[in-house]
C-alpha cells in the first residue's frame, strides 16, 4: 500500500473514532435534560390536568459550507411532529389538551384575544433566556409572566399554558465532510424548550430543555419522542 494511501486510511479511521466518541457523548444529552418543577407543583399544591397549547415557534435551518439558510417547509413539518409527540407524552400522563381558541378565524374576529396571545408569547420569549440560564430557579418559584396570562384562557378550561420553542440544524453532506476533515463534529440536532405556566397566576410551573441529536426532518417522531418523553418524566401524572 502506498504511504500516502496508508496515511489517508489512518486519518479516516481516526476521524471516525473521534466523531463516534463525540456523538455518543452528545447523544447522552437527551437523558440529562433539565427538568424543574415549581414548589407548588412538586408538593402537590397545584395539579395540571388540562393544558392549553400556545402556537409553538420552531425554526430549522440548513447548515452548509457557505453558511445557513432557513427551511420554512421543514420547520412547519417539524412543528407538527413536535406537537404530536408532546401531545402523545401528555396523553400518556392523562393530561388533556384544552380546545384551542387560536384559530386564524377566531383571532381575526377577536382583537383582544389576538393581542393577549401576542403579549403572552412575547413575555415568554423575553423570559426564556433566563429560564435557560438558570432553570433551577423554577424550583424556587422565581419566574412568572404575570397574571395577565389569564386573558388567553378566558373560559378557564386549562390549568396551565404550554409554550414550546425549538431550533434545529440540518448540516449538508458537504458541511459534514468538511467537519470531519477539520476534526469538527457536524451532526443534525434539535434543541427544544418546554414550559408550563399557571393559566391564572402566570407562575412558571415546569421547564425542560431536551436536545435531540438526530435528524428530525428525515426521522420525525423517531428522532424526537425519546428526548421529549424523558424531559417530561418528572411532570406529575394525573391519577
Amino acid at each position: 500500500m502506498p504511504v500516502s494511501t496508508e496515511l489517508e486510511v489512518k486519518v479516516e479511521k481516526r476521524v471516525a473514532s473521534i466523531s463516534l466518541l463525540f456523538f455518543l457523548l452528545l447523544g447522552r444529552a437527551d437523558t440529562a435534560s433539565a427538568q424543574e418543577l415549581h414548589p407548588k407543583l412538586k408538593g402537590g399544591e397545584k395539579a395540571i390536568r388540562t393544558v392549553l397549547v400556545l402556537p409553538p415557534k420552531v425554526e430549522i435551518v440548513k447548515q452548509g459550507v457557505k453558511g445557513t439558510e432557513g427551511m420554512i417547509k421543514e420547520s412547519q413539518e417539524v412543528e407538527e411532529i413536535v406537537l404530536k409527540v408532546v401531545t402523545k407524552v401528555l396523553d400518556e400522563k392523562r393530561i388533556k389538551l384544552a380546545n384551542t381558541p387560536f384559530t386564524p378565524q377566531a383571532l381575526d374576529a377577536n382583537a383582544e384575544l389576538k393581542y393577549s396571545l401576542a403579549d403572552a408569547q412575547n413575555k415568554y420569549d423575553a423570559l426564556l433566556p433566563k429560564l435557560r440560564k438558570k432553570p433551577k430557579d423554577v424550583a424556587k418559584g422565581r419566574f412568572t409572566l404575570g397574571d395577565e396570562v389569564v386573558k388567553v384562557n378566558p373560559d378557564g378550561s386549562a390549568d396551565a399554558l404550554l409554550f414550546i420553542r425549538a431550533y434545529g440544524v440540518k448540516p449538508t453532506t458537504g458541511k459534514t465532510a468538511l467537519g470531519a476533515l477539520m476534526l469538527r463534529l457536524n451532526v443534525p440536532f434539535v434543541s427544544l424548550s418546554i414550559g408550563l405556566v399557571d393559566s391564572r397566576t402566570g407562575e412558571v410551573l415546569f421547564f425542560a430543555k431536551p436536545v435531540a441529536f438526530d435528524d428530525a426532518v428525515a426521522r420525525g417522531e423517531k428522532a424526537l419522542y425519546k428526548p421529549i418523553a424523558k424531559s417530561l418524566k418528572k411532570l406529575p401524572n394525573v391519577p
